[in-house]
């Protein structure tokens, strides 16, 4: 996070990416993927890893020219230096309401019921060719409608 901080992202975006990799690292992303939204908005097909990666290191800035390499080089030897993002005062400056147990995707039964049931009928993780069921999360009351 250091790092992020450092490029000059936003600690808004930062904040909310933290639950962002918990939520895909717990496969929230695989139940019912993969859809056509990328298609149905666009009109074009998605365009795979690859493609995207090739693109991205064609760009100017992400050429490995000797002044971005010092500039990379220097910003890496600061980082140890550098404070990262106090996610805790952000989330108490902004004074909102947060759940008193808070659930991510795919342990909340009504994020769960919300898909369809044939999307609850795919496999929900795929890695490194093995499928790894979801756990079920227990009832909580206020998500038993």
């Amino acid at each position: 996070m250091k790092t992020a901080r450092i490029a000059g992202l936003p600690v808004d975006l930062m904040s909310n990416v933290r639950y962002y990799i918990d939520d895909h690292k717990r496969g929230a992303f695989e139940l019912g993927a993969p859809t056509t939204d990328v298609l149905d908005v666009t009109g074009r097909p998605a365009e795979d890893f690859e493609t995207i990666a090739r693109r991205y290191a064609a760009q100017p800035r992400n050429q490995g020219t000797l002044g971005y390499r010092l500039r990379q080089f220097a910003q890496f030897m600061m980082a140890p230096f550098s404070l990262g993002f106090n996610f805790g005062r952000y989330d108490r400056e902004l004074r909102r309401p947060f759940p008193s147990e808070p659930q991510l995707a795919p342990e909340s039964n009504v994020w769960r019921r919300e898909r369809s049931a044939a999307d609850a009928a795919k496999p929900a993780v795929w890695s490194r060719d093995k499928t790894v069921p979801l756990p079920l999360a227990p009832m909580k009351r206020w998500n038993s409608n």
